[in-house]
């Protein structure tokens, strides 16, 4: 598989710095500049859900509220941020964002209501499906 342009690592070359390279020689450097401030994925959360923007980090059980914790959650995952800075983000432990992100992904997948929700808001943030992959279980009798 061949490409046009040239793959650079910085394990290859240690001590390498990144931003001093050529960005049209090296394409696979440049920086996605899409990602959303907090401030802004949580009003576009907020208005498509029917919540409010501070009601949703709050400890509430209310299920609108659980899912838009857990759809930033996940928004955030694709994003490429870290389990950890997420939890650090929203005051909970990482294995509570694990399990906000697994819960996410089995609503996405079986619950129509939350799936066309969750359309509407992956359309307005700009991520795309093709790169949104829900895993796959194998079940082995």
């Amino acid at each position: 598989m061949a490409t046009d342009y040239e793959m650079i690592s910085p394990y290859i070359y240690p001590g390498i710095n990144l931003n001093q390279l050529d960005v049209e020689r090296y394409p696979c450097l440049q920086k996605d500049n899409r990602r959303l401030s907090r401030t802004k994925l949580l009003e576009i959360i907020s208005k498509e859900v029917g919540v409010s923007i501070d009601d949703i980090f709050t400890k509430s059980r209310n299920s609108e509220l659980v899912f838009s914790r857990h759809m930033y959650q996940k928004i955030q995952s694709l994003y490429g941020d870290r389990i950890t800075k997420i939890a650090r983000e929203v005051s909970c432990d990482h294995t509570t964002v694990i399990h906000a992100i697994t819960t996410f992904d089995n609503l996405y997948q079986y619950n129509e209501t939350h799936k066309s929700i969750v359309d509407r808001v992956f359309e307005q943030v700009g991520i795309e499906f093709k790169k949104y992959n829900l895993k796959k279980y194998n079940l082995k009798k």
